[in-house]
């Protein structure tokens, strides 16, 4: 059975917002909430996003640069200025800060945004909805201006990436073979590129930070990381419950699910650390975790479908604790699970190990919600409008959990 986790949610912008087009997912990616194990098909691996060498569109892999620079005098930002696909200018970002598109600035509250940007309702994309409406309360209308933007240093074909936001530096030109686990952290530890020899296999966190869930072909920001094959990810992180599977991260689709050690697959290695550290503060309340800044609702409700739960916070939340209430996106619900523990897999208090659903909606059908297994700690789209997957079933039903931004609901209540 799948929970409703809702956070307080984000609040840094509600903007209604047009969206694209429809398209097909892969059945397989849709996962029985009662299954840990998550299986992938082996045609997921597409021939032709397969990484290739000697590429003679290497234009096409930055995105074009600012004929002005509009980012040099922005606080917080490291000066980099780039235009997006309709030639809007967006700035690069220090360590721990996000580019707002709306505001123009570079915030500084732990925020992974999810790359979704486009809204769902029952007949398929809409526009995002006003408060009130059927389908408030998604990641794309709350989370509008959000967005993730990496930086490209050293030369071809030995290029690496920078995250500002998680202090990490990713390997640009991934190796065209696929391996089992041991040697996919033989090949990181071993590995000298671009003149650094300090590589390693990322865990399954810092894999999945590189979701792009607005996309699908392959799941990730393929302005920087450029012909990235929509398949499966190494992770140097093992199953708590079993030592011979591991954590891999689908790009064909976002899922984080377990296989053996011995399945092969990409890989693309890292180096530096994210310093996360995941604490959290009780008041009357609810919790605030940090280093993200958001506020949790302390109760769990149950409710039959994803608009209900969505309103729930959006509506009976926030008129019972004042400011603005929404689902939490995916990465807010990642950032609090942890993948080293299980039945719960978080060191959030009181955690149900259940299915919890987010704010993100499936960016290919209107009827799935990006959802977290924190029973294991695995992700999958989950539908929202079945009872049998979108309600937790318990004997003091509890299931949803809302949450609020950085800074926190007016009155926070006392500790």
């Amino acid at each position: 059975m799948i929970t409703f986790f809702f956070v307080i949610g984000v609040f840094i912008a509600a903007v209604a917002s047009g969206c694209g087009t429809d398209s097909k997912t892969k059945e397989s990616h849709i996962i029985d909430p009662d299954e840990d194990v998550i299986s992938y098909p082996d045609d997921e691996y597409d021939d032709e996003t397969a990484p290739k060498k000697d590429d003679p569109d290497d234009d096409k892999k930055h995105p074009e640069k600012c004929p002005v620079n509009y980012c040099e005098h922005i606080e917080n930002s490291n000066g980099e200025c780039f235009l997006d696909e309709y030639g809007d200018y967006y700035c690069g970002c220090n360590p721990g800060y996000y580019w707002d598109s709306f505001l123009k600035e570079c915030k500084g509250a732990f925020i992974l945004p999810t790359g979704q940007t486009k809204c769902y309702g029952n007949l398929g994309e809409i526009t995002c909805p006003s408060p009130g409406m059927p389908f408030y309360g998604q990641d794309a209308g709350i989370n509008q201006g959000l967005v993730r933007l990496f930086s490209i240093h050293g030369e071809s074909p030995e290029e690496w990436i920078e995250d500002p936001i998680t202090g990490l530096h990713w390997q640009r030109t991934i190796p065209t073979q696929m391996m089992d686990n041991a040697e996919a952290v033989d090949y990181c530890e071993t590995l000298n590129y671009a003149g650094l020899g300090d590589w390693r296999l990322p865990t399954a966190r810092e894999l999945v930070s590189l979701v792009n869930y607005g996309d699908s072909g392959p799941s990730i920001n393929t302005e920087f990381f450029y012909g990235t094959p929509k398949s499966l990810f190494q992770s140097s992180t093992s199953y708590t419950e079993d030592g011979n599977m591991a954590w891999f991260v689908s790009f064909a689709s976002g899922v984080v699910g377990l296989n053996n050690k011995n399945k092969e697959a990409f890989v693309r290695c890292v180096r530096e650390t994210w310093d996360y550290s995941f604490s959290y503060t009780d008041f009357v309340d609810f919790i605030q975790t940090d280093p993200t800044g958001l506020y949790w609702t302390k109760d769990y409700v149950s409710r039959r479908n994803w608009a209900e739960a969505s309103s729930y916070c959006t509506d009976v939340v926030s008129n019972e604790l004042g400011g603005a209430w929404f689902l939490p996106t995916i990465n807010d619900l990642i950032l609090i699970s942890n993948l080293d523990k299980y039945k719960p897999a978080s060191d959030f208090p009181d955690m149900i190990p259940s299915w919890f659903a987010s704010g993100t909606l499936h960016h290919d059908k209107d009827v799935f919600a990006w959802s977290l297994n924190f029973n294991t700690g695995g992700t999958a789209p989950l539908p929202v409008d079945k009872g049998d997957v979108s309600v937790a079933v318990l004997d003091e039903p509890k299931a949803q959990n809302c949450h609020f931004g950085p800074g926190g609901p007016e009155d926070p209540g006392g500790k």
